[in-house]
């Protein structure tokens, strides 16, 4: 199969002349069979409009319903479908997160986990994400924590409390700036790529703080793993808990802590250590006695979509999202790839293959569309 580009119109042409060629807006395209209003389309053998399966290269989207011969407009969007990995923002359509968000509201489930992949204007400093002081506080203003209101707002308990990497940023100063709730971090560098961008690196024995909004009394830790890592304890007013990265090196690790105080206190992650650095990817906070949906905001600035293709270490953002397990992974990338002049098929299809790749339990959805919640 080849990719496809677009229709020609009524007036078509032999081969070897050239042709205006429609690939954007809402062109008409004959059918070749039934379809549905917003299903995808490719072309069957004849140059006629049927409804693509899993894998196929398609032209767009049925703009309306139609049968064999008909002529219907359609949205352009060339590219190639994925009917397993993005899905319709209906709430009915979103099996997965229907199911763990109608569990968390009855209480018959702890979390339901929503992870946001994407560029600047997903981590909160690109265009449209709204405010003037550009990466400084923009996590608050990010679109996921305008999820999360509307959440809180539709009656959800939202588990706010997390970060995960540096954003793209270009130091430490810039990442605290960026998100206030963290501090200390004093001699701290970057790491390797992974959930949110690079891993915060600390060669010392100063602590990285964080600051939950609300009372908590749970932590999870993520790190880079291996025996070369050192040791570091997780405190949280008098308390205290060591973790000791083990197993081969350039891992991902989840450490979970569970404090006897519930309280806001601050939760600081020092290095205990001679050797080494430790590298931080994030960290989780809540309260275990509220049920609620987590929201982990995974954007970095600046990416194009292969940032999210690549597999080659265990740490690597796409291979984490799976140690991360969200329950819902909303997708927002494009922009940059366009603005460098990728090609549209080219871009989706290394994203959605590489997708399909990574064992997730939950649904995916193209966060340019859709709604999450009903």
């Amino acid at each position: 199969a080849q990719p496809l580009v677009g229709t020609t119109g009524r007036v078509g042409g032999a081969p070897g002349e050239l042709l205006d060629v429609a690939s954007s807006g809402f062109p008409g395209v004959r059918l070749g069979g039934t379809v549905l209003a917003g299903d995808p389309l490719t072309s069957d053998t004849t140059s006629r409009a049927v409804r693509a399966a899993d894998g196929d290269f398609i032209i767009g989207y049925a703009d309306a319903a139609g049968t064999a011969d008909d002529v219907i407009p359609f949205r352009a969007a060339p590219g190639i479908h994925r009917a397993a990995i993005v899905e319709t923002g209906a709430p009915a359509t979103l099996l997965a997160w229907s199911m763990a968000r109608s569990k968390v509201r009855t209480g018959a489930s702890d979390v339901a986990r929503v992870a946001f992949v994407g560029d600047s204007k997903t981590m909160g400093a690109g265009a449209g994400t709204g405010g003037t002081g550009y990466t400084a506080g923009a996590f608050a203003r990010s679109r996921p924590m305008r999820v999360a209101a509307q959440l809180a707002a539709a009656g959800y308990n939202v588990r706010g409390d997390t970060w995960f990497g540096a954003a793209g940023l270009g130091s430490v100063a810039d990442v605290l700036l960026y998100d206030p709730r963290r501090s200390g971090f004093n001699g701290w560098g970057g790491g390797n790529n992974s959930l949110g961008g690079g891993m915060l690196a600390g060669p010392n024995s100063n602590p990285a703080v964080f600051q939950p909004s609300v009372a908590i009394d749970r932590c999870s830790v993520f790190y880079r793993n291996g025996a070369d890592r050192p040791p570091f304890t997780v405190a949280k007013g008098s308390e205290s808990f060591t973790i000791t990265p083990t197993g081969a090196a350039g891992g991902l690790a989840r450490g979970e802590v569970v404090f006897a105080t519930r309280d806001t206190g601050a939760i600081s992650v020092t290095r205990s250590g001679s050797s080494g650095g430790l590298h931080l990817a994030g960290m989780v906070a809540w309260d275990s006695t509220k049920p609620g949906i987590e929201i982990a905001n995974l954007g970095v600035f600046g990416v194009t979509s292969s940032f999210y293709t690549d597999t080659t270490q265990a740490l690597s953002q796409l291979n984490a999202l799976a140690l991360y397990a969200p329950h819902l992974t909303v997708i927002n990338l494009g922009t940059n790839d366009i603005a460098q002049n990728v090609p549209q098929a080219t871009w989706l299809e290394g994203l959605f293959r590489r997708m399909a790749q990574v064992p997730r339990k939950g649904s995916t959805v193209d966060g340019r569309q859709g709604e999450l919640f009903g």
